[in-house]
């Protein structure tokens, strides 16, 4: 929308998947830029559309024209992690999200601050 809601472009692909657990949108305060954070998995033909693992940051510049993947918050392939929150507090990013297993019934609220800037640090 460009006109605070009132009216609505037509939908498009973000083209990203984020097959297992919603995915978190927020415009970061001091850039005006879109932060993604999801699942970066999908596995074609797998229960689900894939596994809730890693968990995954990427900016858009471009009002989601195109996204950048910045790096994995979360990569234990033996863990889940889903249902993620998103707030900026000053300079910081602070998320909460459930981390589960490997085995049944452990479930976690994780809870994690950033400096923004690490979303725009270079990694290999």
């Amino acid at each position: 929308s460009d006109d605070g809601g009132e009216t609505w472009s037509k939908m498009t692909s973000l083209g990203v998947r984020g097959p297992e657990a919603p995915s978190t949108l927020r415009r970061i305060p001091s850039t005006g830029d879109l932060l993604l954070i999801w699942n970066n998995c999908f596995v074609e033909g797998a229960d689900h559309g894939g596994k809730r693992t890693p968990l995954t940051a990427a900016i858009s510049r471009d009002e989601g024209q195109s996204w950048k993947v910045v790096g994995n918050l979360e990569t234990n392939p033996a863990k889940t992690f889903s249902y993620t929150s998103l707030t900026f507090s000053g300079d910081r990013a602070v998320m909460s999200y459930w981390e589960s297993g490997p085995a049944a019934g452990q479930l976690s609220c994780r809870l994690r601050s950033l400096p923004v800037s690490w979303f725009y640090q270079v990694r290999d």
